[in-house]
């Protein structure tokens, strides 16, 4: 059989958590399924080198989807002839770039819906949404996510049965492990001239509200008029937020760091004191998975993914309440047996995802 796999999201430089772990599972999908062909279809070379087994190939086909016309074109005609010239008998892509004109069986990830699980931050992008939704599934295609949270979002929209999504385990890369206490000495010294901090990765949408942790973070440095620092290691640039930055009071105490490489985005988590993520939406958690594996202690919202999977396993705090956001950094920074608690039970956590795991269920997903 031959596998058709939409390989757009390895077109940019910078990749993000999502799809590092997307690639990774894949790269073990085919490495344990010799017997089939993957077929890498994209409308743009691959920006991310990918080392490909003998069994897969890269196909690039124009035209590049720089607008909404040609990514229509694209989506319309260049994708059901590649699919069709290449005899695939099964079509796996992000949901962004799902196919409506083919008759491919087609197995859809959902890696973020933000615009249905928080509307207001995307006015009147969740009823595009929906109505995109509602035309693949009269196409027949299933939907995967990486979380349960993301499955009940689902499912609460019109015409989605649960037999239409499946949910796969996110895993994180091996690289995110624990340091020792030299290496997170100079890590320190490299970033935060040798003083302790907070620490968020992510990207800087106002979903995951990071203006809010910037208002606690100067409540926590009213209060401690301690030398600590917030660093924040962001997907990619955003011009609002950093404007904003440049009238921050405490603005020399945070370091902002954007599209660093994977290697020092675990060095930067391992060494961090605590990784604090007061998002408004989460559904996916794979940056408070990155901590936890590096057994540092996380700071989370309460409602999201992490709240009903391990709810002892970090502090959770009140995206909309700053004093409540403050008060939990305030007790991680006074209680070192709090810390270490919680550093013993995230370990524990995040040891329950793995690669081999999420693969397995990605393949009898979509060969069901």
């Amino acid at each position: 059989m031959v596998i058709a796999i939409n390989a757009r999201f390895l077109t940019k430089p910078a990749q993000n958590a999502t799809n590092t772990f997307l690639l990774q599972v894949l790269q073990q999908v085919m490495a344990v399924n010799t017997q089939h062909r993957f077929l890498f279809i994209s409308d743009q070379p691959l920006a991310i080198p990918v080392r490909l087994p003998a069994n897969a190939v890269t196909v690039i086909a124009g035209p590049v989807c720089k607008n909404r016309i040609t990514h229509l074109w694209w989506q319309r005609f260049t994708l059901p002839r590649l699919l069709k010239k290449h005899k695939a008998g099964v079509y796996f892509s992000q949901a962004e770039t799902a196919g409506l004109y083919t008759p491919v069986p087609q197995y859809l990830l959902v890696t973020d819906i933000n615009a249905l699980a928080a509307p207001e931050h995307h006015p009147g992008t969740g009823s595009r949404i929906v109505k995109q939704l509602s035309l693949l599934l009269q196409k027949g295609a299933k939907f995967i996510t990486l979380s349960e949270n993301e499955k009940k979002i689902f499912l609460e929209q019109d015409k989605l049965s649960a037999a239409k999504v499946t949910v796969i385990k996110p895993f994180v890369s091996e690289q995110f492990t624990p340091l020792p206490y030299d290496q997170k000495k100079q890590v320190k010294e490299t970033y935060t001239g040798g003083c302790e901090y907070f620490f968020f990765s992510g990207s800087l949408d106002a979903r995951n509200n990071l203006l809010g942790l910037l208002k606690a973070f100067s409540k926590f440095k009213k209060r401690q008029q301690s030398n600590w620092k917030l660093v924040i290691a962001a997907d990619s640039e955003d011009k609002a937020f950093m404007s904003r930055l440049q009238t921050y009071k405490h603005k020399d105490d945070v370091v902002l760091l954007t599209n660093i490489p994977e290697p020092v985005l675990a060095g930067l988590t391992a060494a961090a004191y605590a990784f604090t993520g007061p998002v408004h939406y989460e559904g996916i958690s794979i940056h408070p998975l990155q901590a936890m594996q590096c057994k540092v202690p996380v700071i989370s919202s309460i409602g999201c993914n992490l709240y009903t999977l391990a709810p002892d396993a970090a502090l959770y705090a009140d995206p909309d309440n700053i004093d409540d956001i403050a008060q939990q950094m305030m007790l991680l920074y006074k209680d070192e047996n709090l810390c270490r608690k919680l550093s013993e039970k995230a370990g524990l956590f995040a040891g329950s995802y793995n690669n081999p795991l999420a693969a397995e269920q990605l393949w009898q997903t979509i060969t069901e």
